[in-house]
């Protein structure tokens, strides 16, 4: 949720890599006259073992025009 002293919007959502996550981001009201964003990430990949990415938010900020969010995910395949 943007800072009411330093407002932004988002303006574009990207996975540097983007192979094992789909990101979506909503823009939601989190209480009367307060806006707000929901950023869910998904994870994809279906076989066993380790990713990482970064999910990159572009702003309209002058102070920061770009947010990196870093993704983590291990995979454990299925015991009989």
């Amino acid at each position: 949720m943007p800072e009411e002293k330093y407002p932004f919007r988002i303006l574009e959502v990207t996975a540097r890599n983007g192979s094992h996550i789909r990101q979506d981001l909503q823009e939601t009201e989190i209480s009367k006259g307060k806006k707000g964003y929901l950023l869910t990430v998904e994870n994809i990949k279906q076989e066993a073992g380790r990713y990482f990415d970064t999910v990159i938010l572009k702003t309209d900020s002058q102070i920061q025009p770009e947010i990196s969010i870093s993704v983590y995910g291990n995979i454990f395949s299925k015991t009989p």
